[in-house]
């Protein structure tokens, strides 16, 4: 149960952050016909995606046969995701506000932004684990 909880927080954590996102987004791109939760689910569904894909990788031996243990590996292994991250950026604004990519310099930036900002939402959900591993709750 512990872990369906967890679950639900992170993706409520990412789904909230996502929406937030996805305003800021429509604004720029001009766009108020989208909904922002509607966006931010469609940013959520590409993360988990990504990550799958992330984490298959890392645990099948792909990234494990080449990536040293340690920090070091740690560190390689996060980094490994931000191409992961501009791609899925890339392809919500593809999907729904830019499908022919005709504005290139202002889709580079939101995918930028967006990716430093999943990164943010990663670190708000590291304090929650940390916060329940350390009140034994999970």
């Amino acid at each position: 149960m512990e872990a369906f909880v967890a679950a639900s927080v992170v993706l409520g954590v990412k789904f909230a952050g996502y929406s937030l996102a996805a305003s800021i987004i429509s604004r720029a791109y001009g766009r108020s016909d989208l909904s922002s939760f509607m966006v931010g689910g469609w940013r959520v569904v590409f993360g988990v995606v990504g990550i799958a894909v992330w984490g298959i990788a890392a645990c099948i031996g792909t990234l494990a046969q080449i990536v040293p243990r340690g920090p070091t590996g740690a560190y390689l292994l996060w980094s490994g995701l931000i191409p992961i991250r501009l791609i899925e950026w890339w392809a919500l604004l593809w999907l729904l506000y830019d499908r022919p990519v005709a504005r290139v310099a202002l889709g580079w930036k939101v995918a930028i932004l967006g990716t430093l900002w999943s990164f943010v939402l990663d670190i708000a959900v590291f304090f929650f684990v940390l916060y329940q591993a350390l009140n034994h709750s999970i």
